[in-house]
């Protein structure tokens, strides 16, 4: 990845404009998402959507799939996973995986400078959230950001991910409409797309600024077990960015890593194999 870092990626850039579609649309569901609080719309079905959908997006699509897969090969799968993670992670409507492992990689490459898109040297409103609420000139097309992505830009499945967010994310609501009314909408679509990005988001900004550092590394990523429970063990930031290639994020024994234990789940049954980890553990 020789890329030259791309104009534009440093916070707040002069050239920098508000992606007002999106700030509009994390504003919508925001609201939306409140009028799950309502006594009718808490149903049983709704609640198992959530729970079922927030499962697969977050813990099988972004940790497993978007994250330890595409982003750091840190095991292997055969082509019918790797296209169903990638799907799933979709679901999860904060790019394709083209997209995400780009800002990703990014991220890691030049980790809590003014080159790290999410950096948290701009404050936690940035880290959070703020970084998503602009337009990058060299970085919202696919052929600008592909770059980055390395080898997974050239996967035309993965690719055409990129192109499908919002189709399937439009698919998935009717389906929950038809499932279970408004209330599996509210809580399969609106909420479970708030819980997921919020806890998305709480790795770059939370864990970046509170926990502890079990390793010295050039940045200030640190292990914060609430956001790893959360996340599905993405919270032992520390330690991924100790070893970014690892398919384990928690280290040490009472480090819950609930991706790492369901890849070990899925290497009994043939799903995945070569499972990357640091020699020491």
């Amino acid at each position: 990845m020789n890329s030259p870092v791309p104009a534009g990626s440093r916070p707040w850039d002069a050239n920098d404009k508000p992606k007002w579609f999106v700030v509009g649309f994390l504003i919508f569901l925001h609201v939306f998402a409140l009028f799950a609080a309502s006594p009718t719309m808490f149903t049983k079905r709704a609640v198992t959507s959530f729970a079922f959908l927030a499962l697969l997006t977050q813990l099988f699509g972004l940790s497993i799939g978007f994250h330890r897969l595409f982003a750091h090969k840190s095991f292997r799968t055969s082509r019918t996973v790797r296209l169903v993670l990638g799907l799933l992670g979709t679901l999860s409507l904060q790019g394709g995986p083209v997209w995400w492992v780009a800002i990703h990689r990014l991220h890691h490459r030049y980790p809590d400078t003014d080159h790290d898109i999410h950096s948290p040297n701009q404050g936690m409103f940035w880290s959070h959230l703020g970084w998503t609420l602009v337009r990058r000139p060299t970085f919202s097309k696919f052929a600008e950001y592909a770059p980055y992505a390395g080898t997974i830009s050239q996967d035309s499945a993965l690719r055409s991910l990129d192109l499908l967010e919002f189709p399937v994310q439009i698919l998935l609501w009717g389906t929950l409409y038809a499932y279970g009314g408004w209330p599996c909408v509210l809580w399969g679509g609106a909420v479970r797309l708030v819980f997921t990005y919020h806890c998305t988001w709480l790795v770059g900004s939370a864990a970046h600024h509170w926990g502890y550092q079990r390793y010295k590394t050039r940045d200030e990523a640190r292990n914060l077990w609430w956001v790893a429970i959360l996340t599905y063990g993405e919270g032992w930031h520390n330690n991924h960015h100790q070893a970014p290639f690892s398919a384990r994020h928690g280290h040490a024994w009472w480090e819950l890593d609930l991706g790492w234990l369901t890849l070990l789940l899925m290497k009994r049954f043939g799903l995945v194999w070569c499972l990357r980890t640091p020699k020491s553990l």
